[in-house]
């Protein structure tokens, strides 16, 4: 983890250590944080604005062309895969997308491609959500890996 303070009224910054942590762990994106650090009695002691980032990250895009009626338990079953490869493997998330012709789209974001290709090699985190999926599935266009050239998101 990085972080920036850019702004400090009156405060040390590793006085804030705690609440950047407590906050960063509660954060899955970039952006800026707001927070207010309180000395041991209890008593304000700054405003503070973080502007908190991850380092380079690693992508993949999945897509897929669902079976007709299918989509409800497609998503129930990506979410529980989704969680469970979240708890296992240590990813920072992914989101589901449906594109306008109607294919569904996903992007997981990882630490490194080397997280990404361990995981691949384990067992599935969830065997019987991936066989849902897998049931819902009628084209599977594949993964398409994605290295992190420039980041101008907010």
């Amino acid at each position: 983890m990085r972080r920036v303070i850019r702004e400090s009224v009156g405060l040390e910054r590793r006085a804030c250590a705690t609440l950047v942590a407590r906050t960063w762990a509660t954060r899955s994106q970039f952006g800026p944080i707001r927070g207010t650090c309180f000395d041991r009695r209890g008593a304000r002691r700054a405003n503070l604005l973080f502007w908190l980032y991850r380092p380079a990250v690693f992508a993949v895009i999945y897509r897929w062309t669902l079976k007709p009626g299918t989509e409800d338990r497609f998503r129930d079953a990506w979410r529980t895969m989704t969680e469970a490869i979240l708890a296992r493997s240590g990813t920072s998330g992914s989101r589901l997308h449906r594109t306008d012709n109607g294919e569904v789209v996903a992007y997981a974001v990882w630490p490194s491609r080397e997280r990404w290709e361990a995981a691949g090699k384990l067992p599935p985190a969830s065997a019987e959500a991936l066989t849902t999926m897998r049931d819902c599935i009628e084209t599977s266009h594949g993964a398409t890996p994605l290295a992190l050239l420039d980041d101008l998101l907010e």
